[in-house]
């Protein structure tokens, strides 16, 4: 992430631009804030190519391909500009580092993981694309699966895969020299060969592939939450001003809704948490994105349960001065234009301070009291979260208008207003079922409080 420069535009369409993600092939990519406050990566073609009749269609061809594919494991199509120049396209901001970030930090991945980002990976730029579409502009899926193997043989090797230099030179490698694989496994190496040969016809089909990765590796331990629920820690990037998706399973396992019957109008406070957000220490903690440690939760949360903390108050503000704006749904609910299986699926939120509360002063304990807070927090009533789901909607609450505390049976205690405890406070979002003690953590974000 870099900081925007003189010669880039405060704003794309509704979107104030924040800051430059990156480069590729066609366009720069710039990180958003949208007027509903989320944060967005928003892609814009270069000028240069813009008036080139085959460059603009490929764009469309992409921004077409971005709206079609529903899924949650892919950044969702938020909006997109296609009838003057600047062109530009605008999707969900996944927080990460990017594969050359990982590369550079951590060093070529380890085979396993190379295998398993084979097997649940589908994907202009030098090095990256295919002969065909350099010599002819002929795309398809044989590219695609000649970008793939590219792109495995840099994770694999932390070199570029047809070397460096101009353009030019890294196109000529491309068309007429082999890809380097120098030091990587075999079998490996082999896929990977198979996958970047010159000839299309000769390049196996993603199904293939998927295939052949899949017998050695299960692609779902990268998925987010494919590890299950453990007891274990395990750290997932989220911010404040952006969805984030979480879950294990596939759109089908959103039948477990929640069982038939009256639904709690509260959960107690009957329990350890050790759930926690804190704000990035990297760069992208200035737009307000931290990642949270969560230790157990359900093992069977629908994959498309997404969440987004904003400040209520200023929505171009990243950190949260006097109220939160906090949200949840299932993203593509309206898919067959029926009521989802799974629903009702009921929801509470809890909002925990950074300190344990004394609920006689409203103030925090001292450190050498309670070094941190393990309450389940202030929490919601719980609502479903298929309540909009004809308009793909989410359920929206404001903290700490639409919350308390019930630490024991008919005692309830007020929340306190943020700036009673500056720091990073963590949002943790609840499956309740039958009773207010039958619930559990199935997602995690947070924000900071200055």
């Amino acid at each position: 992430m870099e900081a925007l420069r003189p010669q880039d535009p405060l704003r794309i369409g509704a979107h104030a631009l924040l800051a430059r993600l990156g480069a590729g092939g066609m366009g720069q990519v710039y990180l958003g804030r949208s007027p509903g406050g989320r944060l967005v990566a928003i892609k814009v073609i270069r000028d240069e190519i813009a008036d080139h009749p085959e460059a603009l269609g490929r764009f469309r061809r992409e921004v077409e391909t971005v709206r079609a594919v529903r899924s949650a494991y892919t950044a969702n199509l938020i909006d997109a500009s296609l009838t003057a120049p600047p062109y530009w396209l605008a999707t969900e901001c996944v927080s990460g580092p990017t594969l050359g970030h990982a590369v550079r930090r951590r060093g070529p991945f380890p085979v396993a993981t190379c295998r398993g980002v084979f097997a649940g990976l589908a994907p202009g730029t030098p090095g990256f694309a295919a002969p065909e579409v350099l010599m002819t502009n002929q795309v398809g899926p044989a590219a695609d699966v000649f970008a793939l193997g590219s792109t495995m043989a840099y994770a694999a090797t932390g070199r570029a895969p047809f070397g460096g230099g101009q353009p030019a030179g890294i196109g000529y490698r491309v068309v007429h020299e082999d890809i380097d694989l120098d030091g990587v496994e075999p079998e490996l190496a082999e896929l990977i060969g198979r996958c970047v040969a010159k000839d299309p016809a000769a390049r196996p089909s993603l199904t293939e592939v998927i295939a052949v990765a899949a017998g050695v590796f299960v692609a779902v331990r990268l998925m987010p939450g494919g590890n299950g629920s453990s007891g274990s820690p395990a750290a997932s990037d989220t911010g404040s001003g952006r969805p984030s998706g979480k879950g294990s399973g596939p759109a089908a396992d959103k039948g477990s809704g929640t069982p038939s019957g009256k639904v709690p109008t509260y959960i107690a406070d009957n329990r350890v948490s050790l759930d926690s957000w804190a704000l990035s220490k990297g760069p992208d903690g200035a737009y307000g994105v931290g990642q949270c440690r969560t230790f157990g939760g359900e093992s069977d949360t629908p994959a498309e349960f997404q969440t987004s903390v904003t400040n209520a108050s200023s929505e171009s503000d990243p950190y949260v001065t006097d109220k939160a704006k906090i949200e949840f749904r299932f993203k593509y609910a309206d898919i067959g234009g029926k009521k989802p299986d799974g629903a009702p699926y009921y929801v509470s939120v809890g909002v925990k301070s950074p300190d344990e509360i004394d609920p006689g002063t409203g103030k925090p304990f001292s450190k050498s009291i309670s070094p941190m807070n393990k309450s389940v927090g202030y929490t919601s009533k719980p609502l479903d979260a298929y309540a909009h789901w004809k308009t793909g909607g989410y359920v929206t609450l404001t903290y700490p208008d639409d919350f308390e505390n019930h630490p024991v049976r008919g005692s309830v205690e007020d929340s306190i207003p943020v700036s009673a405890d500056p720091g990073d406070w963590t949002v943790v979002f609840y499956h309740v079922k039958s009773t207010p003690t039958d619930y559990a953590s199935i997602s995690c974000s947070g924000f900071r409080v200055k």
